[in-house]
């Protein structure tokens, strides 16, 4: 019988919602809180409660078990990833590899990269064909990759490197074949080469016991932390940063999300922006001004070596690896006053304040803006664009709507009319400050956006 009983107290789950933090990291404060309310119903279901207070008494009951543990990671927290996901990133594993080799062999490289948040696996192993593809030449053994997550589950399908085609959607058939056997009922088994270049290990980000030698989390060259830092609160993911920075080797790179990048967060890092990816450099005491200033090692310049040399076609497609950097680091503008905020073209600053202090579009609205992100990840620009043009004949303010129909027309070659559409972004932009958050752009920060403009403005010049 389902749960009929969900009303429940605002203090109760206030109650639930400290406590899941103080166990596990994850916030559930503000917006996140009807998640959390969501989940309470598939979870005591799962366990066979009836009675929604009655199940929330039990996980607040007693020692915070392995059992709750698991059943919260299990609800509330999302399993979703694919192969060679937001590519560019793998093409900075794949450059720092070469460039390491180069500087001191391949007999005296050692490679240690870490994917933080690992889910079910296909990120740590994207890693590992990446450089099996990129630098052959480099002993597998001297490659030390490791997969750590929350979830229990997760990793034991990790272990097993057994995918269904889902996970191949980013992926070049040829290499699917290269590296994977078909297997029972629609599966692939991932190769025993592959396999065994990756350790996985559970781990909570919010747990302080790492870095850690008996763990092997030091010295780290690149550190994966995507789309997790979204769980915790602010001082947790600054906890969970400044943990990552003392893991990483100095010149090390740790890759984000870029709706997680925010300047407070990963001061003491250097960060590198794209379109479509956000890095963070370790920069040693004396090395730290200039390393501002750089970009990502071999990106835009000749990559040397023979074909199979280099990163998967498919993998890193050519409109990516193609894109300028756009280095942003400086120290943020403080915020203006609503009095010194500037008119933009077509709006006043007065209307642009009240569109962005509302961090939320409209239902319908976000159902075309959710809509057109599966969209443009499918590639289909043409979709996107329709369901884009939805989103801002519903909010005509929507930066985040304009930011990406200018993506869409640049992935179509129509730069000049990109153009324009980016020229909007960033009059929209004039009256937020560097720090603040772009409404509907799952944190992005204003520089961000601003840096990211100019980097498409840039490839669309040449």
């Amino acid at each position: 019988m389902p749960p009929t009983d969900y009303v429940l107290s605002a203090g109760l789950i206030e109650r639930l919602a400290n406590k899941i933090e103080a166990e596990t990291g994850w916030s559930f404060a503000g917006s996140k809180r009807r998640d959390l309310c969501l989940a309470i119903r598939r979870m005591a279901e799962s366990v066979g409660m009836e009675n929604g207070e009655e199940f929330v008494d039990w996980l607040l009951a007693g020692a915070w078990d392995k059992s709750k543990a698991d059943l919260c990671t299990h609800y509330l927290t999302i399993g979703e990833t694919y192969f060679f996901r937001e590519p560019r990133a793998f093409e900075l594993v794949s450059n720092y590899a070469r460039e390491k080799i180069a500087a001191f062999g391949a007999q005296n490289t050692r490679l240690r990269i870490w994917s933080a948040g690992c889910c079910t696996g296909e990120e740590a192993y994207s890693i590992a064909m990446a450089l099996r593809q990129s630098v052959p030449q480099l002993p597998a053994r001297q490659i030390s990759i490791l997969g750590t997550d929350i979830n229990g589950r997760h990793l034991q399908f990790a272990q097993a490197g057994m995918y269904r085609q889902w996970s191949f959607r980013n992926f070049d058939p040829a290499l699917q074949k290269l590296y994977f056997s078909t297997a029972d009922e629609g599966q692939y088994q991932l190769n025993k080469e592959i396999r065994e270049m990756v350790k996985f290990s559970e781990l909570n980000l919010a747990s302080r016991v790492y870095p850690s030698i008996a763990t092997s989390m030091n010295a780290m060259d690149i550190i994966f932390c995507r789309n997790v830092l979204m769980y915790f609160s602010r001082d947790q993911a600054k906890n969970v940063i400044q943990r990552f920075h003392l893991c990483l080797a100095d010149g090390g790179w740790l890759i984000v999300s870029p709706s997680e990048a925010s300047a407070e967060l990963f001061s003491g890092l250097a960060g590198v922006y794209h379109p479509d990816a956000i890095f963070f450099k370790k920069t040693g005491p004396r090395n730290a001004s200039a390393a501002a200033g750089q970009g990502l090692p071999g990106i835009g310049k000749a990559s040397g070596g023979n074909a199979g040399d280099r990163v998967p076609k498919q993998a890193v497609s050519a409109d990516t690896a193609v894109l300028p950097s756009a280095t942003v680091v400086r120290p943020a503008q403080p915020a203006r006053s609503k009095a010194e905020k500037p008119q933009t073209d077509g709006h006043t600053a007065g209307s642009l304040s009240a569109a962005t202090n509302d961090a939320s579009l409209t239902p319908m609205a976000e159902h075309y803006h959710a809509k057109a992100l599966t969209a443009m990840e499918a590639g289909d620009h043409g979709d996107a664009m329709q369901n884009l043009k939805r989103v801002l004949y519903l909010q005509p303010d929507s930066i985040i709507a304009h930011y990406l129909m200018g993506v869409a027309l640049s992935g179509q070659g129509r730069h000049d009319t990109a153009e324009k559409q980016f020229d909007t972004v960033l009059g929209l932009l004039a009256a937020i400050a560097d720090e603040d958050v772009v409404p509907a752009s799952d944190g992005l920060s204003a520089a961000y956006l601003r840096a990211s403009v100019q980097a498409f403005l840039q490839k669309g010049s040449k």
